[in-house]
């Protein structure tokens, strides 16, 4: 009874490590049960399109026209997007060019550098011209495009493919060693009935994403038309406030000069977290060793970066939204405006791009590498139009609050669904 026990124990072992060893992923619909099988991705396509340093410039063909030019600065993961960057091209030059092979809709795109590992499907079936940096996969007709698009935005294909890559700075893949990546494949169905759960989920993504850009949209929309006098607060008995009024930066916005103390975190500027724990919003601090030149900047202050980033070509303005003192890079203007509600408004006002490029450009010098050549005394030289009416600035800032808490509610479930696919991809594929 014993010897048989211990022989059960043991097929039950063996049982365990055959199962282990199974290409099988963490998590399936349970109507699936065989085997995913491993292919390389040469094996998986008919035709891979690729005009990687190339460009149909070189064809002598003007870009007048109307097909656009993909190339990675169009291919985001999961989406392409055409923006002011995005060239044109003429039926003409799609004919001479495109002889590889047409786009055709859910056809994947990868970017292979600057950046890498980028992934898109062509959204439709109108024409697209392939440029720079991107390639397109024309697969078999037992590979599903969604499902593989899917798989291609997982940990699981990037890291293999950041492994295969060379370059520093900016990572590269060649084709050779892209068609060389092993990938793991269900059956079709379990292919279509994974990359359809998936799909709703990157639905409700975009939904998520459509009512942040629609709720900015909004706030920017009523500080426009309060700067215009279009709307109005009134005070409590209907009457209307005093009118706004053109005044100098330096009436409303002051220095303080104060350095570290010694008890201060380093904290970053980001477009979109504002003024941000540095090691948070970096993974490490990049600070100096002596801070003793870091600027504090106190709860409510607004902080001018003086450098170009994401969209703002010359520096953000944002203000320190944390209630505690930090410090900055002694680059920055750090500035105490003289009510926290008027700098809520400014914080709110130079959230657009366009509000700051317009404030700026006319007094800041750009010069070697890109830096701002411009000292705090111009930077508050310039006029704007603002609420002069303590009162009224209170109820523009708790307007703006509001929104920006439905905002931040809103980023927030964004961010959780991102999570969440996150981990599904980790669990659905091998």
């Amino acid at each position: 009874m014993s010897d048989d026990n211990n022989v059960s124990t043991k097929k039950q072992d063996i049982n365990d490590d055959n199962q282990q060893e199974k290409l099988v992923p963490e998590l399936r619909f349970p109507e699936f049960t065989d085997e995913w099988k491993e292919y390389k991705i040469s094996e998986l396509t008919d035709n891979i399109i690729d005009f990687r340093g190339k460009t149909p410039k070189k064809l002598g063909f003007k870009w007048g026209g109307n097909i656009p030019a993909l190339s990675a600065i169009n291919v985001k993961m999961g989406k392409i997007e055409l923006n002011e960057e995005t060239h044109y091209g003429s039926i003409g030059l799609y004919n001479k060019w495109m002889t590889q092979g047409d786009c055709e809709k859910d056809d994947v795109i990868i970017t292979m550098e600057a950046p890498l590992g980028n992934v898109a499907q062509i959204p439709d079936d109108k024409k697209y011209i392939l440029s720079q940096r991107v390639v397109l996969f024309k697969f078999k007709n037992f590979i599903n495009k969604n499902f593989i698009a899917q798989y291609f935005r997982s940990n699981k294909f990037q890291k293999e493919l950041l492994k295969l890559s060379t370059g520093t700075t900016a990572k590269g893949i060649k084709q050779k060693n892209l068609v060389k990546i092993k990938v793991k494949i269900p059956s079709y169905l379990e292919q279509k009935k994974d990359a359809n759960i998936l799909s709703l989920i990157d639905q409700k993504i975009d939904l998520l994403e459509k009512k942040s850009n629609l709720i900015k949209k909004y706030k920017h929309g009523v500080i426009q038309k309060l700067r215009k006098g279009k709307i109005r607060f009134k005070k409590d008995n209907k009457e209307d406030y005093k009118n706004w009024k053109e005044v100098k930066l330096n009436e409303v916005l002051f220095e303080h000069k104060l350095r570290y103390t010694g008890k201060e975190e380093v904290y970053s500027v980001s477009v979109h977290k504002g003024v941000v724990n540095q090691v948070e919003h970096l993974g490490r601090s990049f600070a100096t060793k002596n801070l003793s030149k870091y600027k504090l900047v106190k709860p409510g202050d607004l902080i001018y970066t003086k450098s170009p980033t994401a969209g703002f070509e010359l520096g953000i303005i944002k203000q320190n939204k944390n209630n505690k003192d930090v410090v900055v890079s002694p680059l920055y203007g750090v500035f105490t405006p003289k009510s926290k509600y008027l700098g809520n408004y400014l914080d709110a006002y130079f959230e657009s791009s366009v509000n700051t490029r317009n404030y700026l450009h006319p007094i800041v010098q750009k010069g070697a590498k890109n830096t701002m050549n411009i000292t705090n005394k111009v930077f508050l030289s310039k006029t704007l139009y603002l609420p002069s009416d303590l009162e009224e600035q209170k109820k523009i800032s708790n307007f703006i609050d509001i929104i920006n808490q439905k905002s931040e509610k809103i980023n927030k479930d964004l961010l959780n669904m991102k999570q969440f696919k996150k981990g599904l991809l980790q669990k659905m594929f091998v």
